[in-house]
């Protein structure tokens, strides 16, 4: 795990004590959260720095829903996206049992529900697994994933959907996936993506030292974690996944961000059709968007 030090921390990824360059200095650009944000010179992870303490992990309910990628309603918009997530994943049903990690207020699981998906989930908010369980009767752990204690190769998918970047430990929590995954079983992630972020941060916070003002028009997500399609591959290989698939994935139609701001949705607009024409003129190798999907497969012994 992580640890506070001055000029030496212990990388999740790569493991041991790396070197490190700071990013950013939480004082040049104040975004709510703890730490200044560090890369691992060594493996290229991105991540805060001291991390916060695990009860501020553990808020009320009505501070859970104000985060972006946590809106208080599921939108069209977000319903979209979640079908098209279960749809990528209908070829991997075999015991019929998908596990939602993070999985918030049953949103996505109840889809999966009415979908004929066999439901479990984790989540570390009580309220919000009191909320699911009494909105649709989903069966939710309270507490982490290692801590639920699942049966070896138990489930044919396990869904991370703008989790792992919040976790304490990523590579603790893919291990434990994949572990419980039964052979040919796959995990789905979905996380902001740094290639995106971390420049749209660096610009945001030049502009901040010219015009306070310019943060109500941020575009950067920068959580305890800052994965990128490098670092995410990284991850998966130490912990035994193979053959990735990524997808850029749209932010507009799933997030709060674009909500009750003109000026904050023509940029997102702006930016994904940018991305999208990347994409193209680089024949998908170039995946810059603001959020990328994935799909990976536990291998047949």
């Amino acid at each position: 795990m992580i640890t506070n030090s001055s000029d030496k921390l212990h990388c999740n990824l790569c493991g041991g004590v790396s070197d490190v360059k700071i990013l950013f200095h939480s004082e040049e650009y104040p975004d709510g959260q703890m730490g200044n944000i560090f890369q691992c010179r060594r493996c290229g992870l991105i991540y805060r720095d001291p991390h916060p303490r695990i009860e501020a992990l553990l808020r009320p309910q009505s501070q859970i829903k104000k985060r972006s990628d946590n809106p208080d309603k599921l939108s069209q918009g977000r319903i979209s996206l979640f079908n098209n997530h279960i749809k990528s994943i209908s070829h991997f049903r075999y015991y019929n049992r998908i596990l939602d990690v993070g999985s918030g207020e049953g949103y996505f699981l109840n889809l999966c529900s009415l979908n004929g998906w066999g439901v479990w989930g984790v989540e570390i908010v009580p309220e919000l697994v009191e909320s699911s369980k009494k909105e649709y009767r989903i069966n939710v752990f309270n507490g982490n994933l290692e801590a639920a204690k699942y049966p070896d190769n138990y489930f044919d998918v396990v869904v991370f959907l703008n989790v792992l970047e919040h976790l304490l430990n990523p590579y603790s929590a893919l291990s434990e996936a994949y572990r419980i995954l039964r052979p040919g079983g796959a995990i789905l992630l979905r996380f902001p993506n740094a290639a995106f972020h971390i420049p749209s941060r660096w610009f945001f916070t030049k502009l901040f030292s010219l015009w306070k003002g310019v943060m109500r028009f941020n575009q950067s997500v920068i959580h305890l974690y800052a994965f990128n399609r490098s670092t995410v591959c990284r991850y998966l290989n130490v912990t035994g996944f193979r053959t990735p698939i990524f997808e850029n994935t749209s932010v507009a139609c799933s997030s709060a961000i674009a909500q009750g701001n003109g000026i904050k949705r023509m940029l997102i607009h702006i930016a994904e059709g940018v991305v999208k024409f990347i994409k193209v003129i680089s024949l998908g190798r170039l995946l810059i968007g603001p959020s990328l999907s994935l799909i990976a497969v536990k291998p047949l012994r």
